[in-house]
């Protein structure tokens, strides 16, 4: 197949162009907004202390799993909190026009 052959069968829609760059955005939103809440949450557990890097070699394996836990669940959290409203807005958007 050809480089043209292969661009004319992958060509996306439109609409499929516009998601994909939403959710690009909200994905580098997203990343930013769990970020500061996990600071924010490891900060009022550990008495102010900032978030341990898990590749020290001196930090406990139990801070070092228990960090990736909270920082796992705020991820996951807000990932799916974000890609639900944006599916449920570009959808009020499209059908409204």
């Amino acid at each position: 197949m050809t480089v043209r052959g292969y661009v004319r069968s992958h060509r996306i829609e439109p609409h499929q162009a516009a998601r994909r760059v939403l959710g690009l955005g909200t994905g580098i939103l997203g990343g930013a907004i769990a970020g500061a809440i996990v600071g924010r949450v490891w900060g009022l557990f550990s008495a102010g202390k900032e978030m341990p890097d898990p590749t020290a070699p001196d930090l406990h394996l139990r801070k070092a799993l228990i960090a990736g836990a909270v920082q796992g669940l705020v991820f996951g959290l807000v990932k799916t909190a974000l890609a639900r409203t944006t599916a449920k807005s570009y959808r009020r958007f499209t059908q409204s026009g």
